[in-house]
């Protein structure tokens, strides 16, 4: 089977592209996903059940991510996050398993569950945008790591961490269409650097209070 060449935008360069077509208005969908870039991500935009492929973007999870949910929101697409989409293995390993920049070094994390984890004790966004995050302290040591969640590709979970020890500050989950956008919004403004991942390198007891591994029951489905 031939394997067609999709638009590619580097958003940093294509943020008032034209991604999709007029008669491509119905049944649009975008597959956010974690690239071994951590401050990148890549999103594949398709089209109706059977996810036929579009275009490919990538960008910067800080700079561009809020303006590309914003905008696909607003060319009527849906959005969601996963830690591997439902996608031809081709497509994947060419646009993200591999760093598309040629000479960037990197370390490869450990391979995550394909579906992603299984958040734990977390509170919901949507109760927390009009409260602090952090408490008082240097913005310095603030980090932010980004991951899908386990059979929720609608969802995201936030990890605030402070600290070389990597104590946890808050866990949050919310919805990556209403949500994503602005919440990395706000945490860029409180000068937290964000990354998106599939599993956060963080120490395992630190992890296992917050993420588990999927059952095998559960990834079967």
């Amino acid at each position: 089977m031939s394997k067609p060449k999709l638009p590619f935008y580097e958003l940093e360069f294509s943020g008032d592209a034209t991604f999709w077509n007029e008669q491509d208005a119905d049944h649009r969908h975008v597959f956010l996903m974690p690239v071994p870039i951590p401050e990148d991500f890549v999103a594949f935009g398709v089209l109706g059940s059977k996810h036929k492929p579009c275009f490919v973007a990538r960008g910067k999870v800080h700079a561009h991510l809020d303006d590309f949910i914003t905008r696909m929101t607003r060319d009527n697409a849906r959005v969601d996050l996963y830690a591997r989409p439902p996608l031809p293995g081709w497509l994947l390993k060419k646009y993200a398993d591999d760093p598309h920049h040629e000479g960037h070094e990197f370390e490869a994390p450990p391979p995550p569950p394909v579906n992603g984890l299984v958040a734990g004790s977390t509170t919901s966004y949507e109760h927390r945008r009009h409260t602090p995050l952090w408490p008082e302290g240097p913005s310095s040591a603030r980090h932010v790591f980004i991951m899908p969640i386990h059979r929720a590709p609608s969802e995201f979970l936030a990890l605030g961490v402070s600290g070389s020890g990597g104590q946890v500050i808050f866990a949050l989950t919310g919805s990556v269409q209403k949500y994503l956008g602005e919440f990395i919004s706000r945490v860029v403004k409180e000068e937290a650097q964000v990354e998106l991942r599939a599993r956060p390198p963080l120490p395992e007891p630190i992890l296992r209070k917050y993420l588990s591994e999927p059952s095998a029951e559960n990834s079967r489905r």
